[in-house]
């Protein structure tokens, strides 16, 4: 038996660039996902992006949120953007 109703509203994939340390990631949902991983391996970044994407939390965006890019010589460059987006 589905605990859905008609009502039920699903996130069904979550698109990150650019925020805290994710440069790209595509995930794509059950309708129950559970996110089990390391401390420190991005369990609260995919759930902040997620409240970017759809709540108020934008007003909270520091530079810190912006992904840092490491090139072959250790040079560190902030990413202009960050792009959140979901899919229903």
């Amino acid at each position: 038996m589905s605990m859905q109703t008609e009502l039920d509203i699903l996130v069904d994939c979550l698109r990150i660039s650019g925020f805290r340390g994710i440069k790209n990631l595509e995930i794509t949902f059950a309708p129950m996902t559970v996110l089990i991983g390391l401390n420190n391996s991005g369990k609260t970044t995919v759930l902040k992006a997620m409240g970017l994407a759809l709540g108020d939390y934008s007003r909270y965006v520091t530079e810190e949120d912006f992904h840092l890019n490491t090139d072959e010589h250790g040079n560190e460059t902030k990413v202009s953007e960050i792009i959140v987006d979901t899919r229903f």
